[in-house]
């Protein structure tokens, strides 16, 4: 069963070269493996045996999202991001969890989505998930998270 929770947060820490920014993410005090360059853990839920991690970076331009889904080790098991876009720079205004999935909608632009958890995975190398992955998550053969446009 998904319900939310309340013990991830970000520490500073000092940035490799090249980069602003840089935090680790933490659970209950203490860091885990992911170290990531956005500033705000905008949500989190634990679903079975994982937990959904959802950062939030805010800019003039609009506000980013990325969606990490880690095992009770705190591995990263599979990623996906929600990039502002001219049409959708928008912030995510309302989310309510259903079942394994995290229905939101975006501020301005309206567009709903919905992200699902499938806990066993699928093989998918579909080219519209392009648009939420980095290439190298997209080349994992099993994948975990999906978004879509609802």
């Amino acid at each position: 069963m998904a319900h939310p929770i309340d013990l991830f947060g970000l520490q500073e820490v000092k940035p490799s070269k090249g980069v602003d920014e840089c935090f680790d993410l933490m659970f209950d005090g203490h860091a885990t493996r992911v170290r990531v360059d956005y500033e705000t853990v905008f949500a989190q839920y634990k679903i079975d045996h994982f937990f959904l991690v959802v950062l939030e970076n805010d800019f003039w331009e609009g506000t980013n999202y990325l969606f990490y889904l880690l095992d009770e080790d705190f591995h990263v098991v599979d990623r996906i991001n929600l990039s502002a876009t001219p049409e959708d720079n928008g912030f995510i205004q309302e989310r309510r969890l259903k079942g394994n999935s995290l229905i939101f909608e975006k501020y301005k632009s309206g567009k709903r989505y919905e992200l699902s958890v499938r806990v066993g995975g699928r093989v998918s190398y579909l080219l519209n998930e392009l648009k939420y992955r980095s290439c190298f998550d997209f080349m994992k053969p099993k994948k975990y998270l999906e978004l879509r446009e609802i």
